[in-house]
C-alpha cells in the first residue's frame, strides 16, 4: 500500500496518477453536460499523452 498525503497545495508535484480517455468518454447526454458534440476520443487521447509527458519532462513521477 502506497501512503499517499499532500504536505501543501505550493509545493512542486512529485507523483500524480493519471488516466487516459477511455472509450466510454464520449457516451454520455449531451444536454447533461451542456455540451454541443461528442468529443473527439483520438484528440483527447493525444491531449492527455502530450500532458502526461509534459509533467514526466518537469521530474513528475506519472
Amino acid at each position: 500500500m502506497v501512503e499517499t498525503w499532500i504536505r501543501s497545495e505550493a509545493d512542486p508535484l512529485r507523483d500524480v496518477v493519471v488516466s487516459p480517455p477511455l472509450e466510454s468518454y464520449g457516451d454520455i447526454d449531451l444536454r447533461e453536460h451542456n455540451w454541443f458534440e461528442h468529443p473527439d476520443l483520438p484528440r483527447a487521447r493525444e491531449e492527455h499523452a502530450r500532458y502526461a509527458d509534459l509533467m514526466r519532462a518537469e521530474g513528475v513521477r506519472v
